[in-house]
């Protein structure tokens, strides 16, 4: 639900469907082909695995996330190489634009129009869309940055964790809110659900007892890393147990959800909320 269902990357493609039916239909068809991916994944895994045990005196990389690259670049044909180096740029490039994209639109939609120019011009709102998508895309790289630099620090970290594990801080909050508005009618409001998020947000990074390594800008220049690490689950008693990322949308969900129902919705929102529900149903 939180991934397919309220992630603007996701809801945007299924916004250019013709019609109704069309959009639920590629909604199922990007779950169900979800599963032939991963299955792709693991193959390539396990045909890795089985190669380099029956070559023997390979001298394989310290980290697991390496050892594909490794292959592609003494293994594999030139052909076939060049092929999946072109691969993963076009992967990246699509990726990337997508996710500006979405990120671009959700600001310009939510943020801008409605409190910061609410009588702003198209040519007005498609500016402040690019400069969106600008400032979007220097906080990717001050991420990936923060990712290398992780990287560098722990040569065998894997990239599932890191990734899903990202998701899990904001998908739960952002489903909570979702839920919020499908199951209940007079629950919840824009500033509470604002609060009921931080506090989601910040219940996963405490109670998962979540750390990551602390940034180190210098280790990314000359190599020379000093760990350290920022646990913000420091205070949380010793009999606490640290809960794995699988579960960071869970509790985040559950918190948010909690306090997102603590309020009623006031009565002229929920008036402003049937008239745009009458407005629409009359339109089609």
């Amino acid at each position: 639900m939180a991934t397919h269902g309220t992630d603007q990357d996701m809801v945007q493609r299924m916004l250019t469907a013709p019609n109704y039916r069309k959009s639920q239909l590629s909604l199922v068809l990007s779950g169900i082909m979800d599963l032939p991916i991963a299955m792709a994944f693991l193959t390539v895994g396990i045909l890795l695995s089985v190669y380099y045990s029956v070559v023997p005196g390979t001298t394989l990389p310290a980290a697991d996330n390496e050892i594909f690259g490794y292959y592609i670049v003494h293994e594999m044909p030139v052909v076939f190489r060049g092929l999946i180096i072109a691969g993963v740029f076009a992967t990246m490039m699509g990726s990337t634009s997508a996710a500006l994209n979405a990120l671009a639109t959700s600001f310009t939609k939510d943020f801008y129009l409605p409190y910061i120019r609410p009588g702003a011009t198209d040519r007005q709102a498609i500016r402040a869309a690019r400069i969106a998508t600008a400032v979007f895309g220097i906080l990717m790289i001050i991420v990936a940055t923060v990712a290398a630099n992780a990287v560098l620090q722990d040569a065998k970290l894997t990239i599932i964790p890191i990734a899903i594990g990202i998701l899990g801080y904001t998908y739960g909050v952002l489903l909570a809110v979702f839920l919020v508005g499908m199951l209940t009618r007079n629950r919840g409001s824009d500033g509470v659900n604002v609060v009921a998020m931080i506090a989601g947000i910040s219940a996963v990074l405490i109670l998962c007892k979540v750390t990551i390594p602390a940034f180190d800008l210098p280790a990314l220049f000359t190599g020379k890393i000093v760990p350290a690490q920022w646990n913000f689950g420091w205070f949380m008693p010793d009999w606490w147990p640290k809960i794995a990322w699988p579960w960071f949308v869970f509790v985040g969900c559950v918190v948010t959800l909690a306090i997102s129902a603590l309020v009623r919705t006031p009565q002229t929102q929920i008036a402003a909320a049937d008239a745009h529900v009458a407005l629409t149903n009359h339109q089609t």
